[in-house]
């Protein structure tokens, strides 16, 4: 699957610049949550476009050219948010992951 269609340039480079702080060993514990919560919000904002997409189009539920746009950015900001709390998970299992390994 490729995730730099499906999301937009903002998620990706986001994620990009968290792994390349990983793999340099440059970043604290810290930079590494922040790199882990950024993840978990790029996924989440994969989740509600992939869910988004089922909902059966109608004239109810129809609206302008513009909709499609307003409705991605408004899942983006609901990822971040719900990622910058308890989230659902993944954060909080990938930091432990890679803080484990990083202490091997």
């Amino acid at each position: 699957m490729d995730f730099q269609r499906v999301l937009s340039a903002g998620s990706v480079s986001r994620v990009n610049t968290g792994r390349k702080a990983l793999e340099s060993g440059a970043g604290d514990s810290e930079s590494l949550r922040k790199a882990c919560q950024d993840f978990e919000s790029v996924f989440i904002t994969y989740l509600l476009k992939s869910m988004r997409k089922t909902v059966p189009k109608t004239e109810f539920t129809g609206g302008g050219p513009n909709k499609d746009m307003y409705l991605s950015m408004m899942d983006e900001e609901i990822a971040k948010a719900v990622a910058r709390g308890p989230g659902i998970g993944l954060a909080a299992s990938i930091y432990q992951q890679f803080n484990q390994n990083r202490n091997i």
